[in-house]
C-alpha cells in the first residue's frame, strides 16, 4: 500500500499543482475571456480523476474515508486561492496579469515536456498516446468553437 509520508507528500503536490490551476483560469479570464473560458474546460476535465487520485491515495495509506473526503475538498480550495490569487494581484498592478500568465503558461508546458510526454514514450501503452493527441484535438476544437465568439 502507500505510507502515510507519500500520502501527505501526493496531496502537497496536487494541493500545488491545483493552485496553479485556479491561478491559469484565473490569469487567462483576466487575459482574455475566451482563452480563460478555454482553460476553465481544460482544467475541469482533469478535476474528477484529481479528486479521484488523492481519494484513493489517502485510502491506500489506510486514512480514514472523511480523510479521503477532506484532501479531495481541499484540492478544490486550492485552485479557487489559485483564482483568487490573480485578482488580488490584479488589483494591485494591471501589468501583473501578464506576467501571472507567462508563468502559468511556463508552468503548464514545463509540466508537460519535462514529465508528461516523457512518461508516454516510456509506456508500453499504445492508448495513452491516443488519449493526449486526443485532448490536443478537442483543445484544438474548442479552439475553433471560441474563435468566432471572439471575433477571431
Amino acid at each position: 500500500m502507500v505510507s502515510g509520508v507519500a500520502s501527505y507528500s501526493t496531496f502537497a503536490g496536487l494541493f500545488i499543482h491545483a493552485f496553479f490551476d485556479g491561478f491559469a483560469i484565473s490569469a487567462g479570464m483576466e487575459f482574455n475571456f475566451y482563452l480563460g473560458l478555454l482553460i476553465f474546460f481544460a482544467v475541469l476535465l482533469h478535476k474528477i480523476p484529481e479528486g479521484l487520485t488523492i481519494a484513493s491515495v489517502m485510502i491506500a495509506a489506510e486514512r480514514r474515508r472523511r480523510t479521503a473526503f477532506l484532501a479531495s475538498l481541499a484540492i478544490g480550495v486550492a485552485t479557487m486561492l489559485g483564482i483568487l490569487s490573480v485578482f488580488i494581484l490584479s488589483g494591485v498592478n494591471g501589468r501583473v496579469v501578464g506576467f501571472a500568465f507567462a508563468f502559468s503558461a511556463g508552468a503548464s508546458t514545463y509540466v508537460g515536456a519535462s514529465d508528461l510526454i516523457p512518461e508516454i514514450n516510456h509506456s508500453r501503452n499504445r492508448v495513452i498516446p491516443l488519449l493526449v493527441f486526443g485532448g490536443m484535438l478537442l483543445f484544438w476544437a474548442g479552439t475553433a468553437l471560441l474563435a468566432p465568439l471572439a471575433g477571431h
